[in-house]
């Protein structure tokens, strides 16, 4: 007896679901970029004063802190009171939102054109399982055969 398969699995099977790392990351490093534009964006509206603490580097008199040092600055100075301090405050948080939402919207937009790359691919990507048509019943020889289930 001829052996006919009725249905079909994906080609190149994937997990679908699986976290990615690499887009993962991208979101990471795009929100780590922000904060660290963000922290220089600060200490260049103080002029790089003393009061900012040390630098990790220096080059000439552009000093470069770590990323996440406005924040701690933000906790320090933004309740002094001063109006000229708390506005550069309230740009760096503004700032530090436009960062966080290009981020996350980058992570959503690559992991959206990820999972449709599978459609692309495969037809059959949770396999191929459907209601037989009377071709693909008669196909399987188990009907109108003598050696049959149906006779």
């Amino acid at each position: 007896m001829k052996k006919v398969s009725a249905y079909s699995l994906p080609k190149n099977p994937t997990k679908m679901g699986a976290i990615r790392w690499k887009i993962l990351g991208i979101g990471f490093l795009i929100a780590f970029m922000a904060t660290w534009g963000i922290t220089q964006y600060v200490a260049s509206q103080f002029q790089y004063q003393a009061a900012l603490g040390m630098p990790i580097m220096m080059i000439g008199s552009f000093r470069i802190y770590p990323p996440w040092r406005f924040i701690q600055w933000l906790g320090t100075w933004y309740f002094i009171g001063n109006s000229s301090i708390r506005h550069i405050f309230e740009n760096a948080l503004l700032l530090f939102a436009a960062g966080l939402v290009l981020s996350i919207s980058s992570v959503i937009v690559f992991m959206y054109r990820y999972s449709r790359s599978f459609d692309s691919d495969n037809d059959n990507l949770h396999g191929s399982a459907h209601w037989a048509s009377e071709k693909e019943v008669k196909n399987t020889g188990l009907v109108d055969n003598q050696k049959g289930v149906y006779r």
